[in-house]
């Protein structure tokens, strides 16, 4: 039987970059190679680094960072060694709208973020990896964390992969040739969000669970140096936008069309009222913003990671519950004769730390509170549970329009006269 040269180039060139994937374990990678969606991937080598913020983040390298993160994020400590023991290939680059768009037909971009696609969804962008896994024959799949700050650091110890206090611009690549890791769309990773550990770590992919999937690289949405550094994280639900971009670009033309439509910024109102979203420079086209993001992602080109997923962080509101049955349901019923005055004051949370100066935030260390923890507490929901128990979430912040945000729990257990300690909600 005989082949037509075409054909032949064609299979050999698909077994060669299969094989390249296949003799990882074997050696390093060492040819990048373009695949069918045009996206260049580069070979990244194994190795070990530094997980975490290492050095002092002064206020004074820093164009508008909160007096507070003298040495980074909560989240980015402890700083632990990780080994990233298998090559792999990741994408030079983020995935473009045109890209995305061989999924999602439908799919329209944001100009403010072209050529790179935004607006995705964590799951929207496993399911894009899935389906160019199936198109290709091999496996792609979002970067774990670690494998995202390995690569992002380059080698380096800095704040950035480039010296100085400012990260390189957008299209410089860095010492390994990957651009964009710290502007541009920020970018999902694998990971559930939790914290570090305080030992060594070989190929981590986060705890087994979570609310929050990561995010890492772009500056936030704030687009300042200090939450653009290799070492600097956030996430957020995997479903975020629940509206894909398409859609809700209908909605909002729609809407900035009706009479409903918003004319300042941040729904503000004229005289001295305070605009209830706090966003000075904030338009609101689309009725609760649902859906709007700067977040895409970058892809790798490599097997999962075998490594066992590790135990999520369980606050001190979800330890020690007493389940519930007939008799905690019948307890939980009960209460102060309905004919009779009752009042009975619980505070929420001990003082401080509502409205402690950020400069005095180490107060809240040495009552116990956990380092995610600040000054403002605000937006709380209750549920009042089947076994009498209530619980309470908030987030809490510094202000309202910072990004350093945390959710923390608090539970009043069925017959107890004060709220549990507070602790961070997973």
């Amino acid at each position: 039987m005989r082949y037509s040269p075409t054909l032949v180039l064609l299979v050999s060139a698909f077994i060669a970059t299969g094989a390249l994937l296949s003799r990882a374990a074997a050696s390093e990678l060492d040819q990048p190679f373009t695949n069918s969606l045009g996206m260049r991937m580069l070979p990244v080598a194994s190795g070990k680094f530094m997980m975490g913020e290492t050095n002092e983040t002064p206020r004074a390298a820093f164009i508008k960072q909160p007096i507070y993160l003298k040495r980074g994020d909560w989240d980015e400590h402890p700083v632990h060694e990780v080994t990233i023991s298998q090559p792999f290939y990741m994408a030079e680059a983020e995935v473009t709208v045109g890209q995305f768009q061989q999924f999602r037909a439908a799919y329209r971009g944001d100009p403010a973020t072209a050529p790179y696609a935004a607006g995705i969804s964590w799951e929207d962008a496993t399911a894009f990896c899935r389906w160019l896994s199936e198109k290709e024959g091999m496996t792609y799949r979002l970067p774990t964390e670690a494998e995202w700050e390995y690569v992002c650091r380059a080698g380096t110890t800095t704040w950035f992969s480039s010296p100085g206090e400012a990260p390189p611009g957008i299209g410089e690549p860095n010492a390994w040739g990957f651009m964009n890791m710290h502007t541009g769309v920020r970018e999902w990773c694998f990971d559930w969000h939790g914290e570090y550990p305080f030992e060594p770590q070989t190929d981590p992919v986060g705890p087994s669970s979570g609310i929050a999937r990561v995010i890492r690289g772009g500056g936030l949405e704030n687009d300042l140096p200090y939450y653009a550094r290799s070492a600097n994280r956030a996430g957020l639900p995997p479903n975020f936008p629940p509206v894909p971009l398409e859609e809700l670009q209908v909605v909002s033309q729609k809407f900035k069309a009706s009479a409903n439509a918003p004319s300042g910024a941040g729904q503000a109102k004229s005289g001295n009222y305070k605009s209830e979203m706090g966003y000075k420079n904030f338009i609101r086209d689309v009725p609760n913003n649902q859906g709007n993001s700067t977040i895409g992602f970058r892809i790798v080109a490599a097997p999962p990671p075998a490594t066992k997923p590790g135990d999520p962080h369980l606050p001190f509101t979800a330890l020690g519950v007493l389940p519930t049955n007939s008799t905690t349901r019948k307890l939980a019923k009960h209460g102060p004769p309905a004919n009779k005055p009752h009042f009975c004051k619980r505070l929420l949370l001990p003082t401080p730390p509502e409205n402690t100066a950020p400069s005095k935030l180490a107060a809240l260390r040495a009552l116990g509170f956990h380092r995610g923890m600040l000054r403002h507490n605000h937006c709380p929901g209750l549920v009042a549970c089947d076994n009498g128990d209530l619980i309470v979430v908030m987030f809490t912040a510094v202000g309202e329009t910072t990004p350093d945000v945390a959710m923390m729990s608090t539970r009043l257990r069925h017959g107890a006269d004060q709220w549990d300690m507070p602790d961070l909600f997973p």
